[in-house]
């Protein structure tokens, strides 16, 4: 069975090939967005001013192309900017996840959460209860 071009598309050297086209292409279209949505009656909706009809175009265009490409940001275990408020979160020992958890494909990986507003302190909930 041949593979899709979409399903070679997240891969090298497609993925660059392709985010390079359509970065072109939408650079051409961009003028004729602007034409098109200067009447009122052909914008997304009539109440929207150009500049959100023309960013929600954007928007629209640029998470299609993202979700083919499947764009995925790596996100960074490290605290960064919420210094003492950021937490790693452990996967728990294997034998806590059991029917419908238990899945041969989707395994539990180490995420990281940030408290807010301050870090919890379990002695304060104890005061204010």
């Amino acid at each position: 069975m041949a593979a899709s071009v979409y399903s070679l598309l997240p891969y090298q050297p497609f993925k660059p090939i392709y985010v390079l086209i359509v970065s072109l292409f939408t650079l051409a279209r961009l003028p004729l967005w602007l034409l098109s949505l200067l009447p009122r009656s052909l914008r997304q909706h009539p109440s929207y001013s150009l500049k959100q009809a023309f960013i929600l175009q954007l928007v629209k265009t640029f998470t299609y192309h993202s979700s083919v490409v499947r764009h995925s940001p790596g996100w960074s275990l490290q605290p960064g900017s919420e210094k003492e408020r950021f937490e790693r979160i452990v996967p728990s020992t294997k034998g806590v996840y059991l029917g419908v958890l238990d899945d041969k494909d989707i395994k539990p990986v180490e995420i990281g959460g940030t408290w807010f507003p301050t870090v919890y302190d379990p002695g304060d909930a104890k005061r204010k209860t």
